[in-house]
């Protein structure tokens, strides 16, 4: 447990992790209201 590679790379994941959730989180709902502008524009030709 003592080796600094782990106790480095564990917050590195954990940090990449966390970001990956928080980036998907907030690329989510943007993608969603471009769909939906996408389709709204279909609909109105």
């Amino acid at each position: 447990m003592n080796n600094p590679q782990f106790i480095i790379g564990l917050p590195v994941k954990t940090f990449l992790f966390g970001g990956g959730l928080y980036f998907l989180s907030m690329l989510l709902p943007t993608v969603l209201v471009i769909i939906l502008r996408k389709r709204e524009a279909r609909n109105n030709e």
